[in-house]
């Protein structure tokens, strides 16, 4: 039982010593490959193939970058469809002419027309503005925090005021006459 396959193989009869020699040699030549491909990995490289090692990576991290700003751009697109169709969906239809409402968004000023309704309910905090391309939206407060969970810098909301005094007030111990009129 010792014996080797290809040995077993020549006692049965199913081999002939020629083909013996010949698997012998093959299996030479596979260890003499794996041998020359471990002295060939351990030369050193020459400037042109360091060269092109160099400019194989250059490449490499050129196109991660790019893949970066190309999936970045399109999560801004997806981003911008999905407040869009928000938008459309659940946006309030705002008159021509009527009331003006003033906000501030992104350190500037802007005004909206709105209906009187729509002005209590803003100051109230029950419906938010988006501003989506320079265009100013009226929308629901549940959508509106569903957008700005998204995208918080398109969205205004007005903080519905509390009865609270303000702790830090230094004017809280003066009480105001109820007869002064202004």
């Amino acid at each position: 039982m010792s014996d080797s396959l290809r040995d077993q193989l020549l006692k049965a009869g199913l081999a002939t010593p020629e083909q013996a020699r010949r698997t012998s040699k093959k299996s030479g030549k596979k260890s003499g490959n794996k041998a020359s491909k471990k002295a060939r990995a351990q030369k050193t490289l020459t400037p042109e193939q360091q060269a092109a090692k160099e400019a194989a990576r250059k490449k490499a991290a050129r196109d991660k970058a790019l893949e970066a700003k190309r999936k970045q751009r399109e999560e801004l697109l997806d981003m911008d469809n999905t407040v869009r169709q928000l938008v459309e969906r659940h946006g309030l239809k705002r008159p021509d002419e009527g009331e003006t409402y003033n906000f501030m968004l992104d350190g500037r000023i802007h005004s909206l027309q709105v209906t009187g309704e729509q002005r209590r309910d803003l100051a109230a905090g029950r419906l938010s503005i988006v501003s989506r391309a320079g265009i100013h939206h009226v929308v629901p407060h549940p959508i509106g925090d569903r957008i700005a969970e998204k995208v918080p810098e398109w969205v205004w909301r007005a903080e519905p005021e509390s009865d609270e005094p303000d702790p830090d007030d230094p004017y809280a111990d003066y009480k105001v006459p109820d007869d002064l009129i202004w």
